[in-house]
């Protein structure tokens, strides 16, 4: 999956008086494998995130909670069900 990202902007810090203006546009490339367990007791997934560790200036609405990781990311998850 291919996400294209465009963000210019006045960005600044409520604390202080420092002020952050930029732009940035830039692709990122995400990918993954899923396979169902036998008699559909759950899922096994792997996957990449920024599959090309693209760099980047993105400032996220909710830094605590990223929606755009700015390097690569693996991850394997597992999901049951009974």
């Amino acid at each position: 999956m291919s996400t294209y990202y465009n963000q210019a902007g006045d960005f600044e810090k409520r604390d202080s008086d420092v002020t952050f203006s930029g732009r940035d546009d830039f692709w990122v490339f995400d990918t993954g494998l899923q396979y169902r367990l036998p008699k559909r007791y759950g899922l096994v997934s792997v996957g990449v995130n920024n599959i090309f560790d693209t760099q980047f200036l993105y400032q996220d609405t909710d830094p605590a909670n990223a929606t755009v990781i700015p390097e690569r990311f693996v991850f394997g998850r597992i999901t049951l069900s009974f």
